[in-house]
């Protein structure tokens, strides 16, 4: 019996369509955001430029088998980019390729003309946000490039923006021993805040493996 599943196991791969239908895409390298745990600390900054979305865009015809496509837009910041994402999809759209999209984000360049064109135009569903604990906490763990007022408001409108779209957000706590009691007064903000709001998930995750 054992045998038998291993063969079917083995038959089912080798059917499997060869056509690559989810791609990961870095509009860029840089970010808006200097967490001091950041995975890409001291990487290069890097932008996408115009060439290389086009070739992106020539890369997945060739390679999706005209089938509908997922994007998950990944950084870096991606809306530090937001001309390589709009050739990308304004590309995809002349080729007659389907797509939908998700994003993993800071949340803090969104804005109402940005939401309603991540909607429209960018097939945008999802976006995952990180938050590091209440304002306080989460502005000097962030440590966000801009200095006038608060990112943590910020970012908490715009995942009010997106939720009233219809773009589900699941929100990330990142934890740590520094914020582990802290995120649980963020929890109760966030429920105070957007309680009643459809496609809101909320987890927590340790920031470094053994904690």
């Amino acid at each position: 019996e054992y045998a038998d599943l291993v063969k079917w196991v083995l038959s089912a791969r080798q059917k499997k369509s060869k056509n690559i239908t989810g791609y990961t895409i870095f509009p860029t390298t840089d970010c808006n955001a200097r967490c001091f745990y950041c995975f890409e600390l001291g990487r290069s900054r890097i932008p996408m430029k115009e060439e290389t979305a086009l070739k992106t865009v020539q890369y997945i015809k060739n390679h999706c088998g005209g089938e509908k496509i997922h994007i998950s837009w990944f950084g870096g910041e991606p809306l530090f980019n937001q001309a390589a994402i709009h050739t990308i999809c304004e590309g995809l759209r002349r080729e007659g390729i389907e797509f939908k999209s998700t994003m993993v984000s800071n949340g803090y360049l969104f804005d109402a003309q940005t939401v309603k064109t991540a909607v429209e135009d960018w097939n945008l569903q999802r976006v995952q946000i990180t938050l590091d604990g209440t304002e306080q906490v989460y502005n000097k763990a962030k440590a966000f490039i801009y200095k006038e007022g608060s990112a943590y408001q910020r970012v908490l409108t715009n995942i009010g923006l997106l939720l009233d779209a219809g773009v589900s957000i699941q929100i990330r706590l990142n934890m740590d021993l520094y914020n582990a009691e802290n995120l649980l007064e963020l929890v109760q903000e966030l429920s105070d805040r957007f309680s009643g709001k459809k496609g809101l998930r909320i987890y927590a995750h340790h920031i470094f493996d053994g904690d």
